[in-house]
């Protein structure tokens, strides 16, 4: 529908992409904080450590794993054409 009203598709591409990483940083950090909160307990008895390269490593494989799917879907979802897209809306 904005296409329809002249937004062109590489601002439409920015919009989509803007809206849905800040979606994935908001999980990354509400996932975080919570798993944070729930090995607490844990992390607070002495000799406990925090294994810090492998929750790093996780929490990089997750944002670029999830920065590479909305990419690629929302390349997917503005690739097609207007017209016949509109008539199946």
């Amino acid at each position: 529908l904005m296409r329809a009203v002249g937004f062109q598709t590489r601002s439409l591409q920015k919009i989509v992409l803007s809206e849905h990483v800040v979606l994935l940083y908001a999980g990354i950090a509400i996932g975080a904080l919570s798993s944070l909160l729930a090995v607490l307990p844990s992390l607070l008895t002495p000799g406990m450590a925090l294994p810090y390269g492998t929750v790093l490593f996780t929490l990089v494989a997750i944002l670029g794993s999830g920065l590479l799917w909305i990419g690629f879907a929302t390349k997917l979802a503005l690739r097609g054409e207007l017209l016949p897209a509109l008539r199946n809306e």
